[in-house]
């Protein structure tokens, strides 16, 4: 598959699928670029002309989770050196 040269680009785990989903919408309304959507462990179907899902295996990154306050349950990713 071959990227646009210029698009807009997020990552997302399930949690924030629905969260995408209307990125994607808001973007398909106000933008003429594209938004690549990489999902890590999921499929993520958004069906947009202006939108691109790119599943990222977890076997081929190491996440550092960002843990719930109140259960300590993984909630996010984070990927910094901070």
């Amino acid at each position: 598959m071959k990227l646009p040269e210029r698009a807009y680009i997020t990552f997302a785990n399930e949690i924030y699928a629905g969260l995408c989903i209307k990125l994607a919408e808001t973007l398909n309304l106000f933008s003429q670029y594209k938004l690549i959507i990489y999902t890590y462990n999921f499929d993520l179907n958004v069906d947009l002309p202006n939108t691109i899902t790119i599943r990222i295996n977890g076997d081929e990154v190491n996440p550092n989770f960002v843990k719930h306050y109140k259960d300590k349950s993984n909630i996010g990713i984070v990927d910094r050196e901070d």
